[in-house]
């Protein structure tokens, strides 16, 4: 006899494997990284994003960017035997040029570029499930002098499934969906992990990229800084003191306050950067003075002595009348700090120029502190000339210099005396 709890067993089971069917499907067809569907009409397609992030205020490189497709598997199988059946995905090309102006958001400029459709010419030999791995080619920019560029290069990597259905006719084959999952998280995968699906949709379909681009996206990081190829004179930052007034002291040492820190893109926080002390001939200064920590000097065998700041660190040195630091390594985006220490007798005043444009010139208070707040360092000239004025002094007594003169007009004034004497004595006689 059948009951009611006989039938309710095998009824539990079967939604049971309903359920674990859909937890196993769900999640590779789901809202919003679910696979792109398309038609016979219009076959599914996805893109590559390229994102090619830099500090704000750097002129984006002329640089090319190469995509590659290879093939893991076909229907679930990974045989070398299978594999020679898939039809090859050519390479995709970014380009990119000085009018690729992006967005900037918080100090990063982030310029993104889609390659054309991945499968737009793929001929496909058979309906089927097809997996291919997409990874970027490196050092497809050439760098022509390390001293003055860097780019990064995404170590991501992405599984794109083309879903290929027979077409109604049965004149050839489409692809009816495309889905996307991470291998190796790229740095616009922020929080996600190796596994996750990734909405493969381009051109402002839902779930893209700041709704226009697609989820299957790598990410390049570029700096670049203003100075030349002379690693000592051509400076990216320089920060100069000079006195002035009759009565300066020119031997005199001032203390300075100096920090530099990265960029927004640049999230290492040990970097280090390069300063030299010059002097008024452009000359490396051997002896760096007013540093509190002898490791911070170091020493470059063609050059000289130089002083390594670590991005953030505030750093405390002395600089004479004519000397200046010399930065050379500074990246476009990256922000500096500067305050020179109130001395008796001197007013302090300097003038600020960012990115070849004088932007600020600020008079301070005699024997006070003056600096200012992080400034960002753009492209062209980047300098903040220090100026301690000596107070006016008027001299006291008699001067060495102007006795002969006041000799001389003693004697006139006296012979003229003599001469007003003599007159009115003769007057009187005449009278007498």
């Amino acid at each position: 006899m059948i009951t009611k709890a006989s039938l309710l067993k095998p009824i539990t089971s079967i939604a049971l494997v309903l359920m674990l069917m859909l937890g196993i499907t769900l999640p590779a067809f789901g809202a919003p990284a679910g696979p792109l569907e398309g038609d016979e009409t219009n076959p599914a397609e996805t893109k590559v994003t390229k994102l090619l992030v830099m500090p704000a205020g750097t002129t984006t490189p002329n640089a090319s960017f190469t995509f590659e497709f290879a093939p893991v598997s076909v229907d679930d199988s990974t045989d070398a035997a299978a594999l020679a059946t898939m039809p090859v995905v050519t390479d995709k090309i970014v380009n990119y040029d000085a009018t690729a102006v992006g967005t900037t958001s918080n100090g990063i400029k982030t310029v993104p570029v889609e390659t054309d459709s991945i499968f737009a010419n793929v001929v496909w030999p058979h309906a089927g499930v097809y997996v291919y791995q997409v990874t970027e080619k490196k050092d497809t920019y050439t760098i022509a002098n390390s001293f003055l560029e860097d780019m990064t290069y995404s170590k991501g990597a992405y599984d794109i499934t083309a879903y290929v259905q027979e077409k109604a006719d049965k004149s050839g084959y489409y692809v009816f969906a495309i889905a996307a999952t991470i291998v190796i998280n790229d740095a616009s995968n922020t929080g996600q992990q190796p596994g996750v699906k990734v909405n493969p949709t381009p051109n402002g379909g839902p779930g893209s990229i700041s709704g226009t681009y697609s989820q299957i996206a790598f990410t390049n990081e570029y700096t670049k800084n203003n100075g030349g190829t002379n690693p000592v004179k051509d400076s990216v930052l320089r920060v100069g003191h000079e006195v002035s007034g009759a009565f300066a002291d020119k031997t005199k040492p001032f203390s300075y306050d100096v920090t530099v820190t990265n960029p927004s893109t640049v999230t290492n926080n040990a970097k280090t950067y390069k300063a030299y002390v010059m002097d008024e001939n452009d000359q490396v200064v051997a002896n760096i003075s007013g540093i509190v920590n002898a490791s911070y000097i170091k020493n470059d065998p063609t050059y000289g002595n130089y002083i390594e700041f670590t991005t953030g660190a505030p750093l405390s040195l002395k600089l004479t009348h004519g000397q200046y630091l010399s930065f050379v390594d500074l990246p476009v985006g990256a922000s500096f700090a500067a305050k020179v220490s109130g001395e008796t007798d001197y007013t302090p005043r300097y003038a600020l120029t960012l990115d070849g444009i004088l932007v600020t010139q600020s008079l301070g208070i005699e024997a006070n502190d003056l600096g200012f707040a992080p400034q960002l360092i753009g492209e062209a000239a980047n300098i903040a000339d220090f100026v301690n004025v000596y107070k006016t002094v008027t001299p006291t007594g008699i001067s060495v210099d102007t006795l002969p003169y006041l000799v001389l007009i003693a004697l006139a004034v006296c012979a003229m005396v003599g001469y007003v004497a003599t007159k009115s004595r003769k007057s009187t006689q005449i009278d007498a």
